[in-house]
């Protein structure tokens, strides 16, 4: 029961069906998973993105942010024009928020980007946000972050990189010819916690510790990196790239800042669509720090939805399949006369115990599950 309800609270996730990113490397992804020419090396320099010059009509945000839009509108438009997009901006800036809004409804309507957009440009983005979003209200977000040198004095001392991200329900990612990268709900840990979190991760999640292959570090300080480090070393896991395993962009492009783990995140979808396998993305969020696992989605059982394993349709169907049989049967038996009544009878009475082994009895099992790890003296996560 315990390990069932970590199971259906740790194999939660969303899907990233589109992403692309600006940065001074190119090939980055490429480059840093030793697929093509040199690993990047920079970890002082910052560095600026070159050919986004302001100009009469635009600023340099909202020059890259259309590029941004026009990388993606292929993926957009499969979604259909009767679809609601929820459209979230970030640049790190709050007097250009109202206009950098219009902006992207401005190039939206100019590029017949077929979904409609609800644009809103936000202070802040929060990892746990988009993911609870997503998963909660069923429907899609589009993130477009911007660090540039214009936004302000404390984003100067970041190398300027841009990412767009789209966020989907992994049901409504399954489009013919799509195959999304997953990314499982991230889960809470702490210093003194990290190496039982990472097993408990690796234990209830849907992707084993041993099938990990990279790596990233998002915004963790020095006792976070260490304490990480200890934990993936005493798990037994071999990394690949990095120092000790671990991808930290502030050592391949520069000090890359808030930014880094949306960043981090496309690479990592450009990665895992690339066959490098499941990886491990480790990043600060507020005051703590979550440990999240993206993969590529299959058929595996293992990667279905915590619910679609639960609800036993096999064994209904056979209910409300064999129940006219075992109606009629009783009926020669018992009451030849009222066969037909029997008959509707058991079909009734069959629906009925479908129903309840379709929806009531996985609700029914969750809460035992949950019950019992409480009563051993543990508790899952209290975020949604």
């Amino acid at each position: 029961m315990i390990d069932l309800a970590w199971r259906r609270w740790a194999r939660a996730n969303v899907a990233i069906t589109a992403f692309t990113t600006l940065t001074p490397e190119l090939e980055l992804a490429e480059r840093i998973a030793g697929l093509a020419g040199n690993a990047p090396s920079n970890k002082l320099e910052v560095k600026t993105l070159q050919g986004f010059d302001a100009d009469l009509h635009a600023s340099r945000t909202e020059i890259v942010i259309t590029r941004l839009l026009d990388d993606l509108k292929p993926t957009l438009d499969q979604m259909g024009s009767r679809q609601v997009l929820r459209v979230v901006v970030w640049c790190g800036r709050s007097d250009e928020s109202e206009g950098l809004g219009d902006a992207v409804n401005r190039h939206w309507r100019s590029s017949l980007i077929l979904p409609h957009a609800q644009v809103e440009v936000v202070p802040d983005v929060s990892w746990l946000d988009v993911e609870r979003y997503v998963r909660q209200q069923r429907r899609a977000v589009l993130l477009l972050c911007t660090q540039l040198h214009d936004a302000s004095e404390e984003a100067q001392q970041f190398t300027e990189t841009a990412v767009g991200l789209l966020f989907e329900p992994i049901m409504s990612a399954r489009r013919p010819g799509a195959t999304p990268v997953r990314l499982f709900r991230s889960m809470p840990t702490a210093i003194e916690s990290m190496a039982a979190d990472l097993r408990q991760l690796g234990d209830a999640g849907a992707v084993e510790l041993a099938k990990l292959r990279m790596g990233w570090s998002c915004g963790l300080g020095k006792p976070e990196k260490y304490a990480l480090t200890q934990a993936i070393t005493d798990s037994g896991l071999a990394l690949k790239g990095g120092a000790n395993g671990l991808i930290n962009l502030d050592d391949c492009i520069g000090p890359v800042g808030p930014i880094s783990p949306w960043i981090s995140l496309a690479l990592v979808t450009e990665l895992t669509g690339y066959g490098q396998g499941a990886q491990l993305i480790a990043l600060r969020e507020a005051n703590s720090v979550r440990l999240a696992v993206a993969a590529l989605a299959g058929g595996s059982g293992a990667l279905e939805a915590p619910g679609e394993v639960s609800r036993n349709l096999g064994a209904a169907a056979v209910l409300v399949c064999m129940s006219p049989w075992v109606a009629a049967l009783l009926a020669a038996i018992a009451s030849p006369a009222n066969a037909f009544a029997w008959t509707l009878g058991g079909i009734g009475a069959a629906g009925l115990l479908a129903i309840l082994l379709m929806f009531i009895h996985p609700l029914i099992v969750q809460t035992r599950a949950e019950r019992d790890l409480q009563d051993a003296g543990g508790r899952l996560p209290t975020d949604a």
